[in-house]
């Protein structure tokens, strides 16, 4: 009976040896990646290009930058620029592989978007900004 109990005791102690200290008590696991992660670019309807980039955030994925590309002809005059920003918290979540995105302070000027499979399709709608008029068009981009 004594003999049984050091059984006991031991195969007790063995045990609780190797679940206690598993090497990765002290590193979680990474939320695994969303389909949807990823760099999207390509052309929009001014054929300029294009840049959406769609991370992992928590496990979730959320849109956490963009650039849109512009190019506005009037009479003889051209006017370019870059309309971006980054957020690695996140700017929106995709959610149901859609997001939308203000850009400014009206309703209607804003970025949405639909991922289906390794393609981007949406709209966009800048703001004006100092001497550039309102700038709108739609996109399609390719996941790199």
């Amino acid at each position: 009976m004594k003999q049984l109990g050091k059984l006991i005791i031991t195969v007790l102690f063995i045990s609780l040896a190797f679940t206690a200290c598993s090497s990765d008590d002290s590193n979680p696991a990474e939320p695994k990646a969303p389909e949807s992660v990823g760099t999207y670019s390509g052309h929009n309807s001014m054929d300029t290009t294009m840049t959406i980039t769609v991370g992992n955030v928590g496990g979730k994925a959320f849109v956490t930058s963009y650039s849109i590309n512009y190019k506005i002809v009037s009479g003889s005059s051209t006017t370019e620029g870059t309309y971006a920003n980054t957020d690695s918290d996140g700017l929106a979540e995709v959610v149901n592989n859609s997001f939308s995105i203000s850009l400014g302070s009206n309703n209607d000027e804003v970025l949405t978007g639909t991922i289906s499979g390794n393609t981007m399709t949406g709209s966009f709608k800048i703001p004006s900004v100092f001497l550039v008029p309102e700038v709108s068009g739609t996109y399609t981009l390719t996941k790199n």
